[in-house]
């Protein structure tokens, strides 16, 4: 048995011994912290500092690089300065690790005569030269026997010494025109898949993104999904196969399986019929939940139990890696919180594709996936220390999910970084996760509530608040509590952890209610909403003579008021001084309304009334409302369903009861 202590970059403490038992195909390696758990504790591979790094000497002016611990104590037994990467050939050590090589005059790497070792070390070596070494170069062994390295060396020290001074240099990969490459992408989702501008953009970044992958410290998801099957989820998936780094496309596999191979090799899960993952077996659902929960930033592990019989240890694997889940309806909010969204429809007759063959289309995306590996050698040192502008829409979890996307949107220059903004607003900005807390979803819902009475301060009771929340149809308010509807005491119960509790308020009329007032919401409206966009659905308020004649104006002059009441098209009861002026199309005269008056805000542009052609009786009237929608009027009122007095601006209708306590002003 041989213990290899791996130690961190920054202070060179061990985090873990690497433990190798055997040889060949018996061979067994692990790791294993100084405490005796297994894992790395969510510590990451990348972070690792080189092996032998701290037994360098300052003078020496060549330093020999080897894949894994026993190829550089080989070297290091016969007098060659040497170092060993710990990260496997799936990975290369990070900036800060590689920058012990930066003092040394020659870098020679040793790769492990396989294709995984051959790559390894041409990243390390086009990451040494993105960091300004300038005099890197690679062994070659004539007739080095496959999968063999430095330790299977069996010459002399002096052929060892010649084999060392006669490396080859190494030489720059060609430049990539990373914008050029990024349209490319799109033409070939274009190609086979219906998507949006947005979406196409999204997903090219991405693409680019898993193959940069060690430059993010947070990834985003990808959620793809629809509202039912044969809307192009697979088919999606399929193209991403053929571009992405380190494919791992599957369907279900189990929780044992979905942990060890993510913390062994980072792939790129293309994770497909999440729906049934999620419904199905609850252990592997948890599991599932777990490592989508905990993979989107670096650092982030699950622990699992690991052993036989009553051997039983707590390893912790790393779940951090590019994933895409595909699936029928939404993901789990915590999920979606972490995604970007990508809404598929089946195709429409105007909308064609070109047929699926699989290995033609392997051969365009080899191609571009080629390309994207080359781009990345030299790409990635610098998107690490990329700080790309975030758009303020975004709330903090898309804009940890968006930063690396945009940081390759910016160095791809052009649109890019245009596009890239503009997708990001259109998928996540302002997007509210349609599984949020029931408590976000009522501060949603008052919010909503509140809109309708337009611009200002009001006091709302909580019997009217109540009963408005159970009229908003998709809402669960009118089933809470096992189908008896939301209470009072519920609603309290709900705003509570909000700082948020009903007090007993007195109105411009001096009446007292219990209740609730704008200011309560505002607050937690800041904290845990998306800005409200403008409700398109609004009818277009027109704009009064009178107001166009007094624009700095809050109140119109009474005899504008008057002309306007005669113009009215019918002629009905007013509200009397139960009803705000608000509401009202037309400004009444002190004299005839004296409750006006008293009002101590009355909005510039007045809600929207009855709708036209409709009536309404009311204590003393003599004013008419009017309604320039064509939309079908509402006949019952929002919370008892009397007969409407009053209509809101999204067209929610009042009663003579309800509406003074909706709409008191302050």
């Amino acid at each position: 048995m041989q213990r290899y202590a791996g130690r961190a970059t920054d202070d060179g403490r061990i985090v873990a011994y690497h433990v190798r038992v055997g040889d060949g195909v018996g061979k067994k390696v692990w790791w294993e912290r100084p405490g005796g758990a297994k894992g790395l504790g969510g510590f990451q591979l990348t972070d690792l500092a080189l092996y032998g790094a701290a037994d360098l000497a300052a003078d020496a002016s060549t330093v020999v690089v080897t894949e894994g611990e026993k190829a550089r104590d080989s070297l290091h037994a016969r007098g060659v300065a040497a170092v060993g990467t710990m990260t496997g050939a799936s990975a290369i050590p990070c900036d800060a690790a590689l920058a012990a090589l930066l003092p040394h005059e020659t870098v020679v790497l040793w790769a492990d005569n396989d294709e995984p070792g051959v790559s390894h070390m041409n990243a390390i070596a086009a990451r040494l030269k993105a960091l300004g070494h300038q005099d890197v170069r690679y062994i070659t062994w004539p007739g080095q026997p496959p999968k063999a390295d430095a330790a299977d060396f069996t010459g002399t020290d002096g052929e060892l010494s010649v084999l060392v001074a006669t490396a080859v240099p190494f030489d720059s990969p060609p430049t990539v025109d990373l914008a050029a490459l990024l349209d490319a992408v799109t033409e070939t989702l274009a190609r086979y898949v219906v998507l949006t501008a947005a979406q196409r953009d999204a997903i090219a970044l991405w693409i680019a993104h898993t193959h940069a992958f060690g430059a993010a410290d947070s990834t985003p998801y990808l959620a793809i999904y629809s509202p039912d099957k044969r809307c192009g989820k697979t088919r999606l998936l399929e193209v991403l196969e053929g571009l992405v780094a380190q494919p791992w496309l599957t369907g279900r596999v189990s929780a044992a399986a979905l942990v060890r191979k993510i913390d062994a090799g980072c792939p790129t899960l293309l994770l497909d019929e999440s729906d049934a993952a999620f419904n199905g077996d609850r252990d592997y659902a948890e599991v599932l939940r777990g490592v989508l929960n905990s993979g989107h930033r670096r650092g982030g592990c699950v622990s699992v139990c690991v052993g036989q019989n009553s051997n039983f240890v707590v390893k912790d694997f790393s779940a951090f890696s590019p994933k895409a889940i595909a699936g029928i309806g939404k993901l789990p909010d915590t999920v979606a919180d972490r995604s970007i969204p990508i809404t598929m429809r089946r195709k429409g007759k105007n909308e064609p594709v070109e047929r699926f063959r699989y290995r033609m289309v392997q051969t365009v995306t080899a191609v571009l996936r080629a390309q994207f590996e080359t781009w990345a050698l030299a790409a990635t040192p610098r998107l690490t220390v990329s700080e790309p502008i975030l758009p303020p829409e975004l709330n903090d979890r898309a804009g940890d999910g968006w930063e690396p996307l945009l940081a390759i949107a910016d160095a791809a220059g052009g649109s890019w970084p245009l596009r890239a903004r503009t997708a990001a607003l259109e998928l996540s900005a302002g997007i509210e996760v349609e599984d949020e807390s029931y408590g976000v979803r009522m501060l949603s819902d008052i919010r909503d509530v509140f809109a309708e009475f337009g611009d200002g301060e009001y006091i709302v009771a909580s019997t009217t608040l109540v009963g408005l929340l159970k009229g908003i149809g998709e809402a669960p308010w009118s089933t809470w509590s096992r189908g008896r509807g939301l209470d009072e005491s519920s609603l309290a119960k709900l705003l509570r952890p909000y700082d948020i509790r009903p007090t007993k308020k007195r109105d411009s009329n001096s009446t007292t209610v219990r209740g609730y007032e704008t200011a309560d919401f505002e607050d937690a409206w800041e904290r845990y909403l998306a800005p409200r966009p403008p409700c398109s659905g609004e009818p277009e308020q027109v704009e009064h003579p009178e107001q166009q004649a007094f624009p700095d104006s809050k109140e119109v002059p009474a005899e504008a008021a008057s002309e306007s009441a005669q113009s009215a098209s019918k002629e009905i009861p007013n509200a009397g001084s139960g009803v705000s002026d608000a509401l009202l199309d037309v400004r009444l005269d002190e004299a005839e309304q004296p409750v006006a008056s008293q009002l101590s805000f009355v909005p510039p542009v007045p809600l929207v009334p009855l709708p036209a052609g409709m009536e309404a009786a009311a204590p003393n009237g003599d004013r008419a409302l009017t309604q320039a929608s064509d939309a079908e009027p509402p006949t019952t009122c929002y919370v008892c369903g009397d007969a409407v007095t009053a209509v809101g601006r999204a067209g929610t209708g009042f009663c003579e009861q309800h509406l003074p306590a909706a709409l008191r002003c302050v």
